[in-house]
């Protein structure tokens, strides 16, 4: 079950190696073993930047926001189409914010939010992160 904050750490996570595909491999079969299909999920990992470039979207994810409303993510009073999402990084964890409290994670924590209730935004830092965002896996029932 996930706490009423809406968001709980699954576990830590250890690539064999630092690159996208050896994470997005990895990552699925580790998420698998708990029982979360992430098969029919979008699993989108980021390499490190050194910078933000301050494009439109860059100006939302560094905003506390939802995923699934496009350009509506900033937005209060829209539920947003995801309802689910995982995220992972090596470095300082994607910021968190439930009920007007932020709540931290570690870096190889794997996150799963309720994004119906959770905000969330980019760390000020992003040099030398990878970052993982699966979008609508599917989780066992016990966990809802």
């Amino acid at each position: 079950m996930l706490p009423e904050c809406g968001f709980t750490v699954l576990g830590k996570f250890y690539p064999s190696k630092l690159d996208a595909t050896t994470i997005a491999v990895e990552l699925r079969i580790w998420l698998l073993k708990l029982r979360i299909d992430p098969n029919v999920a979008q699993i989108a990992v980021r390499e490190p930047i050194d910078h933000i470039n301050l494009s439109t979207t860059d100006r939302v994810i560094t905003q506390w926001h939802r995923d699934g409303l496009g350009k509506y993510a900033l937005d209060l009073h829209k539920v947003p189409t995801l309802k689910w999402m995982i995220l992972w990084t090596n470095g300082t964890p994607t910021e968190l914010q439930c009920a007007g409290n932020v709540v931290h994670s570690e870096p190889y924590d794997v996150v799963i939010i309720d994004n119906h209730v959770v905000w969330h935004r980019c760390p000020p830092c992003e040099v030398n992160r990878y970052f993982v965002r699966i979008l609508a896996p599917i989780v066992p029932k016990a966990m809802v």
